[in-house]
């Protein structure tokens, strides 16, 4: 009975860089996105409750 072969997907190191760089560009948007929704949306939480 013969062993299955493990399927070879490799990618060249310029390739994960790249990907590595897509990746990291999309999660510092996210973060400035939702820092800027927090901060701008803090006024209101605040008064919402606080002001009761």
């Amino acid at each position: 009975m013969q062993e299955p072969q493990a399927v070879e997907n490799t990618m060249p190191l310029m390739e994960h860089l790249i990907e590595l760089k897509n990746r990291l560009t999309v999660a510092v948007i996210a973060l400035f996105i939702a820092f800027w929704g927090a901060t701008t949306l803090q006024t209101k939480f605040m008064d919402f409750w606080f002001s009761r």
